[in-house]
């Protein structure tokens, strides 16, 4: 029997009695709006299965592999990639990352000698035997730096006016924020993430 019979149709198979070719037509009506729910459901089902797929894929995405500022990696702990057990240190494959001395250090700091630890006799006098070096790796402390512009005046004899050298371009007010300055503001705002207020007081 087809899904979608003419009312004659049913009526034939009903063999005449209208009261069970009204069942039918019932039942074959109901299948028809089930059908129709199926397909929609099977779709939307779909669609939830896709977007269930982008969104383990967005979770799985940190600094690491993909272009997100560290500061959107939360606090889950990374993949710890010694086993269970194993011994203490570096897994096996791991590159080692040491320090090295700098040739060239920032600053030289000596510490004098000037009396002997073990008798306290004064080494003021004695010649040095060398000195034993270590190097420590720090960042400098942030500092304002301000940079004051003057534009020179002189009197024109000629002309009988007084002439001023032009500012640069980007100095355009009286006291101003540079570009450094700016630049470090937007990445915190815009690739950090931080609300201006606190940016504010990175500076």
């Amino acid at each position: 029997m087809k899904m979608d019979p003419s009312p004659q149709e049913v009526l034939q198979i009903a063999k005449g009695d209208t009261e069970i070719a009204t069942f039918i037509t019932a039942l074959l009506d109901q299948n028809r709006r089930l059908t129709e729910l199926v397909e929609r459901q099977a779709a939307r089902i779909e669609q939830l299965e896709l977007r269930v797929k982008d969104l383990e894929r967005q979770l799985g995405q940190n600094s690491n592999n993909s272009s997100k500022p560290p500061s959107t990696d939360g606090f889950r702990k990374p993949t710890n990639l010694r086993t269970p057990g194993g011994k203490k240190g570096a897994p096996k494959g791991h590159k080692g990352h040491t320090l090295k001395f700098s040739e060239c250090p920032d600053e030289v700091i000596e510490h004098s000698l000037s009396r002997c630890s073990v008798c306290s006799t004064s080494l003021q006098k004695e010649d040095s035997m060398g000195y034993e070096r270590r190097q420590v790796f720090d960042l400098p402390e942030p500092r304002m730096l301000v940079t004051e512009h003057r534009a020179e005046k002189k009197y024109c004899p000629c002309c009988q006016r007084i002439q001023q050298a032009a500012f640069p371009q980007e100095v355009s007010a009286p006291v101003q924020y540079g570009h450094s300055l700016t630049a470090w503001t937007v990445y915190l705002v815009s690739y950090q993430m931080l609300p201006l207020d606190r940016a504010c007081l990175q500076i």
